[in-house]
């Protein structure tokens, strides 16, 4: 029988039902697994999670880390995984970046992707040889456009408002909006996709009207019902184990 957390099952809920909000039907989500969910129950036991990538011109991004990382930790261990927590992985990382020279340049901020894949494998190398890690958890905090659309477009597969300081009659066209979305991705040590589901968390930016309305910076992502319901989609799957 499958165990699934009862607390994550009204949010999983919430995701399905913004489908038939949109009046595309009460439609099954995505598997998010891309390899065969037995396979990933099998050879995954203990996985890195890589600190919270997301932009500073997004959120605030040491304030969002402190509340996504630790129930994204306790999460994935209530799935029954060993998790090596973000700051190890950063520690790792930043001592490994250093023997290994300038990964991103100090004048045009471009990375060398070379020098970068090195680094990163090297490092999975060796936490699977130290730690036991046999995959890495990366969770994505990006920026998602929707163009053309009515005051309540889809969002990453979840219908939500535009951002607007006050309502907007359903007739408004917006010409651009711009919103933040969660993503989960899984590898295994080798760098193969196990795993990737995202969700729509808000708008933050919109064009319509001839003008422009931005969220300030300092109040995106505020809303823990909105960020648990994002944490628990992506993330749910994974917490999913099954018990004899």
């Amino acid at each position: 029988m499958r165990r699934v957390i009862a607390a994550w099952q009204p949010r999983v809920a919430a995701f399905v039902t913004c489908f038939a909000l949109a009046g595309l039907g009460c439609a099954t989500p995505p598997d998010p697994f891309q390899v065969p969910e037995a396979e990933v129950r099998a050879q995954v036991r203990t996985v890195a999670l890589v600190p919270l990538v997301a932009s500073q011109d997004l959120v605030e991004v040491e304030r969002v880390r402190s509340v996504i990382e630790p129930r994204a930790i306790a999460m994935l261990r209530e799935g029954g995984f060993a998790v090596i927590p973000p700051d190890e992985w950063e520690q790792r990382w930043l001592a490994a970046a250093r023997e290994a020279g300038e990964i991103w340049d100090p004048v045009t901020g471009a990375r060398d992707d070379e020098r970068y894949g090195a680094v990163r494998d090297e490092l999975l190398r060796t936490l699977q040889a130290e730690r036991n890690v046999d995959a890495v958890v990366y969770v994505y905090l990006f920026r998602q456009p929707v163009e053309g659309s009515g005051p309540s477009p889809l969002l990453c597969e979840v219908q939500r408002d535009v951002y607007w300081p006050r309502e907007l009659p359903l007739s408004t066209r917006v010409t651009l909006a711009y919103g933040a979305c969660l993503q989960v991705e899984m590898y295994d040590t080798g760098m193969r996709q196990l795993y990737r589901l995202r969700h729509g968390v808000e708008f933050v930016d919109t064009y319509a009207r001839q003008t422009h309305a931005s969220k300030p910076l300092a109040e995106r992502v505020r809303d823990p019902a909105l960020l648990e319901e994002a944490l628990a989609t992506t993330l749910g799957p994974l917490a999913t184990r099954e018990t004899p």
